[in-house]
């Protein structure tokens, strides 16, 4: 595995085109994510910067790598939004966090946590059995929101 140890994927979007793609993804992925979304759409900003993925190697983990990606982002992302570049008009970022350590990095850099999906509440609804299993340690998906400052 040398010199490979970490993904950041990010795209810049908007909402409806989100929405809109999102829903067109894997069946219970797509259904699961639209529970999430129900009745807060109108709560995220026109443009955004969405986190798609985060993923380090195993070998790599609990070294801050992940954190520094973030940051990196983050920072680039609102110098960018301020200073009218690509991402001017950029209300902020979004990401489902599927991962009680992502969930934890994000809301540590300020993001709120706006819906919410337990994966054991998640049932097929044919067979009344959770979709997804042994989640442990993470018990939930959630939808949060960075939302720049524009000063």
């Amino acid at each position: 595995m040398k010199g490979r140890f970490a993904l950041r994927l990010v795209s810049l979007t908007t909402r409806d085109k989100f929405v809109k793609d999102l829903l067109n993804h894997l069946p219970e992925i797509g259904k699961m994510m639209k529970k999430l979304y129900e009745s807060r759409t109108a709560e995220l900003p026109d443009k955004f910067l969405h986190f798609e993925i985060s993923a380090i190697h195993k070998d790599y983990q609990r070294m801050g790598i992940c954190g520094r990606m973030a940051d990196w982002t983050l920072e680039r992302a609102r110098k960018d939004a301020s200073e009218g570049g690509s991402l001017n008009g950029c209300g902020g970022v979004v990401s489902e966090a599927t991962g009680l350590f992502s969930q934890r990095l994000l809301m540590k850099r300020g993001f709120q946590c706006i819906g919410e999906v337990a994966y054991a509440d998640y049932v097929d609804p044919t067979t009344g059995l959770p979709v997804f299993q042994h989640t442990d340690p993470h018990p939930s998906v959630k939808l949060l929101l960075l939302r720049f400052d524009h000063h």
